[in-house]
């Protein structure tokens, strides 16, 4: 039986933080530097319809998760929604991150966003390719904005228009 993608639920959580937490000690692909614990039943019970949580699920096992959040809380932003992905690092190169991220644009158009856009640190090839399969493409550059690790990193903003331009 395939994967599965859904919704997540509190009884997810554990995972949830393993797979975040697994990225804040090894990698760059989040600049959170200490706090693995991303997750709570309140974080979970604050996101509402318009701000999915979903994960990729094999026989009980978490293998990925994906959100929609907020781009920004002031309201004229409404119609802009920011993409994460973060795989099981046992799940990276099987099509799950296409998959999900797939996914999260048909639920960010159904739901009416006007733009997904997605943040992605600059030395993160297999991201910021992700992301460009599925028709992203770079909206702007934050040179050596951040840094973790010892780098210093740049932000790389990607847009994906979710409706046709206006006339």
């Amino acid at each position: 039986m395939p994967p599965v993608i859904r919704e997540a639920r509190p009884g997810d959580i554990p995972q949830l933080n393993a797979i975040y937490g697994h990225y804040v000690e090894t990698c760059t692909c989040t600049w959170e530097e200490s706090d693995k614990e991303l997750f709570s039943r309140e974080t979970l019970a604050r996101r509402g319809p318009r701000h999915p949580l979903l994960v990729v699920e094999d026989n009980g096992r978490l293998l990925a998760w994906g959100s929609l959040s907020p781009y920004n809380t002031r309201s004229g932003w409404r119609h802009v929604a920011e993409d994460s992905i973060f795989l099981h690092p046992d799940a990276r190169g099987k099509g799950l991150g296409k998959l999900l991220l797939g996914e999260l644009v048909a639920r960010a158009r159904a739901i009416g966003f006007r733009k997904l856009l997605a943040r992605i640190s600059g030395d993160q090839p297999a991201s910021l390719g992700l992301h460009r399969a599925l028709g992203f493409s770079e909206a702007g550059r934050l040179r050596g904005a951040g840094e973790k690790q010892g780098k210093r990193l740049d932000a790389v903003y990607l847009e994906l228009d979710l409706e046709p331009p206006q006339p």
